[in-house]
């Protein structure tokens, strides 16, 4: 948590973000508030229970019955679906039921395009003007704007902020201090903190610690392929001017050499061996890891020595840190909505914008654990790097699936050792047949 001396800057911080959305040219609560339910059940479908927020003794308790008497609606009700194909399998039930008419959906986006495909969603677009999501801070307009069909926008709302699925590295300071190691965040404010730093760091990390012949202690933990690819400027998908979405990774060299970097750091020089829920590095057996802000509270309560956070390091074909950004789940309405105005208006009403910032920044100062960490992970939600790829997960499948045409070449090149450029050149044809078929290219 932080200390006293960190207060101005999340004040700061607050107000900046506060006023942008004070600012907002149309605020959907009184623009579109004034509808009338007539007494209606209005559901919310979720993977995870968001109504904690209005319990007794949760942050804005007695919201949902202000809401109740504001929208004369008769119950607002939560339908909890386990997250995965179910969310899917609900929606489109309700849907063709003829249940949805005032159903407001929080979805992952794995599922989003599958379900914008086949008409689930409301194209917001026509009821929301363009003043709403000029109005809003850059970084959620910018995902708005991303998950459309046809010049048709779907999503609202974020039910997670960017900074919760930008990947970052942790490192551990303690291991750090004890290797002898320049400290990571020192490298990072010094523009320093590059792949080569970080592979040489790594080197010198990775060594037996007991004496038995055996590694035991490892520089780098788990990475994630498609990351690491952006943090070296990296393409995937692109969208041509038509709009089209192209599939260009196998023609990207900053792709290709980070596919071949992967493979060198855990294959050749092996100075990287990790778990995706970090339990080696939270072990105190790995000097630095990817982590994304949902895996923070693991880290403060089980990992005995100090701990920071920085960016990814800045690739040899990237000019600045990049913040690639995994996913996001947003917020939709039911192609069916009797009252889409109102839904909109509702859902805005019961989670303002600048609450939903507000909370989880003070979230944020709970879980990391110095001032630099906080700036980075705030830098992260503006300059978060996104490709057409963590838009489309729904469609060519994502990355760490072998059980997709796409996950499993990325598993060849970067675990097997193909060769980047001949795997992603056989595939480019029917992964781009797949983007076709689905957008109707």
């Amino acid at each position: 948590m932080f200390t006293k001396k960190y207060c101005g800057i999340l004040i700061l911080v607050l107000t900046l973000l506060v006023l942008t959305t004070a600012i907002q040219a149309f605020d959907p609560v009184e623009e579109l508030g004034d509808v009338d339910f007539e007494g209606a059940t209005v559901t919310y479908m979720c993977y995870y229970d968001p109504f904690l927020d209005f319990q007794e003794d949760g942050i804005y308790p007695g919201r949902l019955e202000a809401a109740k008497d504001k929208f004369n609606i008769g119950e607002i009700r939560l339908l909890e679906v386990p997250w995965g194909d179910d969310l899917v399998d609900t929606a489109m039930s309700r849907l063709m039921g003829g249940d949805a008419e005032h159903d407001v959906w929080f979805f992952p986006n794995p599922f989003i395009w599958s379900m914008a495909a086949q008409g689930a969603f409301y194209p917001l677009n026509r009821i929301l003007p363009e003043e709403f999501y000029e109005g809003l801070p850059a970084y959620m307009s910018e995902i708005f704007n991303e998950i459309t069909i046809d010049g048709e926008r779907f999503a609202f709302g974020l039910a997670n902020d960017t900074f919760e699925l930008v990947h970052f590295m942790v490192w551990n300071k303690d291991l750090f201090e004890r290797e002898g190691l320049t400290p990571a965040d020192e490298l990072y404010l010094n523009d320093e903190w590059t792949w080569e730093a970080m592979e040489e760091i790594a080197i010198q990390a990775t060594r037996d610690t007991t004496g038995d012949g055996e590694i035991d202690q490892y520089g780098l933990g788990s990475v994630d392929i498609i990351h690491m690819v952006l943090a070296n400027d990296g393409e995937i998908i692109v969208r041509d001017e038509d709009g089209n979405y192209i599939f260009t990774m196998h023609e990207s060299e900053e792709a290709l050499f980070a596919l071949e970097k992967i493979h060198e750091w855990s294959q050749i020089l092996e100075i990287m061996s990790g778990t995706w829920d970090l339990r080696e590095f939270i072990d105190g057996t790995r000097s630095m890891a990817r982590a994304e802000m949902w895996q923070l509270s693991n880290i403060k309560e089980n990992l005995e020595d100090d701990w920071g956070v920085v960016p990814l390091p800045r690739g040899p074909h990237a000019e600045e840190y990049r913040y690639p950004v995994n996913n996001i789940d947003t917020v939709f309405i039911s192609a069916s909505a009797e009252k889409p105005e109102g839904l909109v208006a509702l859902t805005h009403f019961l989670w303002p914008a600048d609450e939903f910032i507000q909370q989880r920044e003070e979230e944020l100062t709970e879980l990391v654990p110095d001032r630099t960490s906080f700036e980075v992970y705030m830098r992260g939600r503006e300059d978060f790097t996104s490709d057409s790829a963590f838009f489309l997960e729904g469609v060519i499948g994502p990355a760490w699936d072998t059980g997709y045409l796409f996950g499993q070449t990325l598993s060849s090149i970067a675990w097997g050792g193909e060769d980047a450029s001949s795997e992603l050149n056989a595939v480019q044809p029917a992964i781009q047949t797949q983007l076709n078929d689905f957008f109707g290219h």
